[in-house]
């Protein structure tokens, strides 16, 4: 009929001047497709039936399909190589925000993805027709799922109603990762004199804050960044100095900082208002905490807890003789069970008499639901383990990458950085984790900490202030 010819008519007129020339034969075949149909319609139907051409004009969808990625290798010979592979793409979810008309793929394509080469399929309002415009000039390409397009950087798209008199622009964005998601990097930042005077420190995050805690000539100080440049020092608002050991005995909970200064239990949020808990007697050693539980030692190597916040201690359940438990040194460890709400991996590992060739390593699990049962201890057995966590000296536990990283010493040099990724059963040298090549290897002088993203280093004769980061992490 006249007026369905109209409207087809309407909306090749509307672009066509600014479709490039070459793609004037696919619009002049969509237009006759249209209007093959317009026919055959009416002659289907009564007189009396029109067809319904609408005036408005949206992408309701968009989809990648398979797409070209390029990698780096290393030949057996030693030479850089590049080879292609295909990822299947339409798992990657784009946003489509339909009040700013932007299109865009929140979770990055991974690196070395091909994005001047894409096949996608785009969805649209009522069979509305999509054109893109050139990345040079303004003319119009006609949208086709099975040409590849150039999103290596955003292109404009246009939606045309079927009335031919409207139209809706996107600008589309494909985003591609430009750095390698496993690969890690130290990054110095500047020397701290403060830090060079500590003989010995530790380390913890607390909120967005990192605090480091050191004997500075027979007492404990401490000092707190956010950037690892800027330092603050703290001043305790506590009449009794604070011992000189005191900053081994220092803990780190969801909201708190615990430290044990002679038999008086302090706490802090911030490092400077410190509150007193009480003396006790119950412990002799604070050597760690969960969210909601802190755990000490006694002088004859028992294990305790509190789930008060140290107002009042207890045995802890273990499931193997005490005589496993490491004496010295005691490093712990906590970071949450993804698989559950509201539970913690605990994990404690150090050195005991028990065993000569390895380190001991404890696990327990931490849950704080209501009806939770308190958990307990469960050595991790050593026999047919071939991949034991070796005795270190001034050992560190970090969780970071979905496990454990344990950093220490042999003969006071640092060898490597021990990763655990089934929660303190087996550890293993990941090529990733190696210490900075600039960093004192011969300081025992050290603390390490993590705030999820990166892991902070400190050490060394100089004061050094290192921070690694797993780039998949921080994305």
């Amino acid at each position: 009929k006249s007026t369905k010819y109209d409207a087809i008519c309407r909306i090749v007129s509307k672009f066509a001047s600014k479709i490039e020339i070459f793609q004037m034969k696919k619009l002049v075949n969509a237009a006759c497709m249209l209007l093959v149909i317009a026919v055959l319609t009416s002659c289907l139907k009564s007189n009396d039936d029109e067809a319904v051409y609408y005036n408005d004009a949206a992408i309701t969808s968009f989809t990648l399909g398979t797409l070209n990625r390029y990698l780096h290798t290393t030949t057996a010979a030693g030479k850089d190589s590049i080879y292609k592979t295909s990822v299947a793409a339409s798992s990657y979810k784009f946003n489509i925000d339909q009040i700013n008309h932007v299109i865009f793929n929140p979770d990055s394509l991974p690196l070395g993805i091909d994005a001047s080469k894409v096949v996608c399929t785009i969805g649209t309002k009522n069979n509305g027709l999509v054109v893109i415009k050139n990345l040079n000039n303004d003319s119009l390409k006609y949208y086709t799922s099975s040409d590849s397009i150039d999103f290596s950087q955003p292109r404009e798209a246009r939606v045309y109603a079927t009335d031919g008199m409207s139209y809706q622009k996107y600008t589309i964005k494909v985003n591609v990762h430009q750095e390698d998601g496993d690969a890690f990097g130290w990054k110095q930042m500047a020397d701290n004199n403060q830090l060079a005077a500590l003989s010995g420190m530790k380390a913890m995050v607390l909120g967005k804050r990192i605090f480091v805690f050191g004997n500075d000539g027979g007492t404990t100080v401490g000092y707190t960044t956010t950037d690892g440049n800027e330092w603050t020092t703290l001043t305790p608002n506590i009449n009794t100095p604070l011992t000189a050991g005191a900053y081994k005995q220092t803990v780190a909970n969801a909201d708190s900082i615990y430290m044990m200064n002679g038999n008086m239990l302090l706490r802090t949020a911030d490092g400077s208002q410190w509150d007193e808990i009480g003396e006790t007697t119950a412990i002799a050693k604070l050597i760690g905490a969960s969210k909601k539980e802190l755990y000490g030692m006694t002088a004859d190597n028992k294990l305790m807890v509190s789930r008060d916040g140290g107002h009042q201690w207890q045995a802890d359940a273990i499931d193997a003789s005490a005589s496993l438990l490491p004496t010295a040194p005691v490093a712990t460890t906590c970071y949450p069970m993804n698989m559950a709400d509201s539970t913690d991996y605990v994990v404690m590992a150090g050195n005991s008499t028990a065993n000569a060739k390895a380190a001991v390593v404890w696990r327990k699990i931490a849950e704080y639901n209501y009806h939770s049962e308190p958990g307990q201890w469960v050595y991790m057995e050593a026999d047919g383990n071939r991949y034991e966590l070796p005795q270190l000296d001034n050992l560190t536990l970090v969780p970071y990458d979905d496990g454990v990283l344990a950093i220490g010493t042999v003969n006071g040099n640092f060898t490597y950085i021990y990763q655990s990724r089934d929660n303190g059963i087996t550890w293993k040298k990941n090529k990733y984790y190696q210490l900075p090549n600039d960093f004192d290897t011969s300081t025992t002088r050290y603390a390490a900490t993590s705030d999820g993203v990166n892991i902070w280093l400190f050490g060394g004769v100089n004061g050094e202030v290192w921070r690694g980061r797993l780039n998949k992490l921080a994305w």
